[in-house]
């Protein structure tokens, strides 16, 4: 056996599920459906593809860091609670320089989360990110960004012009806001 084939040893298809961690994968990913993931997944790191959102990211219950730097992920469409997630690093990113970034961040993954960007996340910004998160959640897992608080307001980015939604609504009257937006853009479009 060459050197070289002795250093590319290959894992046996049994060992595949008992791989912790996803090191840096720049395969231009625009999906996060296009991985194959595996049980038991505690790492991910998708640095530097072009992803625009955590569409398709599956429930992933025991990963605790997402990294996820030099992106172009502008909303958290997609996002689930990860209920081990600890750690989450979108550096680099056109959602990080929103000014609600980390309240959005622990609405829509979970505040389980310590660190967010390498910062420790503050107490009290997770106290209001499960205060909001029964109004917030939906309207960030389908891609709006938190405009302000108090009031709760949100917007579509990248759509023009931009529409403002006030989000005091109960859980049933978001979805029946959303039907009417949904309604009147058909009506637009015929």
């Amino acid at each position: 056996m060459s050197y070289k084939e002795r250093k590319m040893k290959r894992i046996p298809k049994s060992k595949l599920n008992q791989i912790p961690f996803i090191k840096k994968m720049n395969l231009n990913l625009t999906n996060l459906g296009d991985i194959n993931y595996i049980s038991g997944l505690q790492i991910l790191n998708v640095s530097g593809n072009p992803l625009q959102s955590f569409e398709n990211l599956p429930d992933l219950p025991t990963l605790h860091t997402l990294i996820a730097n030099n992106t172009q992920i502008y909303s958290l469409k997609g996002a689930l609670l990860l209920p081990a997630l600890q750690e989450l690093s979108l550096q680099n990113t056109p959602i990080s320089t929103e000014p609600n970034f980390e309240i959005m961040c622990l609405s829509a993954f979970g505040t389980t989360i310590r660190n967010l960007n390498d910062c420790l996340v503050s107490i009290k910004n997770k106290k209001v990110a499960n205060e909001i998160r029964p109004k917030i959640y939906p309207y960030l897992t389908k891609g709006y960004v938190l405009d302000s608080i108090k009031p709760l307001v949100v917007y579509m980015p990248n759509e023009l012009p931009m529409k403002k939604i006030k989000v005091d609504l109960e859980p049933s009257e978001s979805q029946e806001k959303e039907n009417q937006i949904e309604d009147n853009k058909q009506t637009i479009r015929i």
